[in-house]
């Protein structure tokens, strides 16, 4: 690539740096609604679309936040070799993360182990499904939305959701919420 314009949608976590500093980092880029792997050219710097941080201009500033930035990297005016970016928050797009328990092979044990702790992820900012594999690429899971209760004793009350993955890339959709896997 060149050093014009180069525009993505990616999932980015809300992290900071040793400073204090608030930077979104690329997680995945979303292109024709299906999650890829950040796109890197062979350029031999960190800029434009080599970016593994992005600054952060607008929506949610709290570390461990995932969302879903549109972002551009212009060629710097003082600079053209490096960029100047820009990133926008997308707040129709909201990530699902997905967590698969090993060690669980029923909904009810699901449950249990979320209740009881001994099913244990780091706490980032998004809806979770939280699911076992019933069966290959046939998972059943609780979605832990931000929206209810932050204590997991909530969970009996949520809905319960079969996914089929019939690829492990791919786009689902539960209800009204597109999921994107990798």
């Amino acid at each position: 690539m060149t050093n014009d314009m180069v525009e993505f949608v990616s999932v980015c976590r809300i992290s900071e740096d040793y400073n204090g500093r608030i930077w979104l980092t690329r997680i995945a880029d979303i292109n024709d609604q299906q999650l890829s792997v950040p796109y890197k050219s062979n350029r031999s710097t960190t800029y434009f679309e080599n970016r593994d941080r992005l600054y952060r201009n607008d929506g949610p500033s709290q570390v461990d936040t995932i969302g879903v930035w549109r972002w551009t990297a212009t060629p710097n005016l003082n600079d053209s070799e490096t960029d100047y970016v820009q990133s926008f928050f997308v707040s129709d797009i909201l990530p699902i993360r997905v967590v698969v328990s090993q060690d669980v092979k029923s909904t009810q044990k699901l449950i249990e182990s979320l209740k009881d702790g001994s099913v244990w992820t780091k706490p980032y900012i998004c809806d979770t499904l939280f699911c076992y594999e019933r069966t290959w690429g046939n998972f059943i899971g609780v979605l832990k939305s931000l929206l209810s209760a932050t204590n997991m004793q909530s969970l009996r009350i949520l809905p319960i959701h079969s996914l089929v993955f019939p690829s492990r890339a791919a786009t689902f959709t539960i209800g009204m919420i597109r999921i994107y896997a990798l």
